[in-house]
């Protein structure tokens, strides 16, 4: 989650990240952040998956989590910055207008443009389930 609210897009993180959970059977863990403690609670509530939190974790271990993480989905956050920097296969959803300037370098982050259509969920379920794949490779 990110504390910004222009950043969260947590109806389809949270249908994607429970339907690659169940399609997959890999834990799903929620990073909460200090702004973040409402959107967190929801995001949980809602998924029937089992939830692990991180709550508000020191800037290593959050690293350490993300680097051995096989895969993140998350918003135009710094989280997500962070998670294509140490390497995790990351799905990042950025507002249109942001990917050319804003796109990770890693060749490990899948950027998409959060644009809220109606194929939406299924594009991030998929890049998600890929990102997933190649991990396991």
């Amino acid at each position: 989650m990110s504390g910004s609210t222009r950043d969260r897009s947590p109806t389809v993180r949270g249908t994607s990240a429970e339907a690659t959970a169940r399609s997959t059977g890999v834990p799903v863990l929620l990073h909460q952040g200090p702004a973040d403690r409402e959107a967190v609670e929801a995001l949980a509530a809602r998924l029937t998956a089992p939830v692990e939190l991180l709550v508000e974790p020191e800037l290593p271990a959050l690293a350490a989590a993300l680097a051995s993480a096989r895969a993140y989905l998350g918003g135009d956050s710094g989280v997500s910055h962070l998670a294509a920097a140490v390497g995790a296969p990351s799905v990042i959803l950025f507002p249109p207008a942001h990917l050319p300037r804003w796109t990770p370098w890693s060749p490990t982050a899948r950027p998409i443009a959060a644009s809220g259509g109606p194929d939406e969920v299924r594009r991030v379920t998929q890049a998600l389930e890929d990102a997933l794949t190649a991990a396991s490779r």
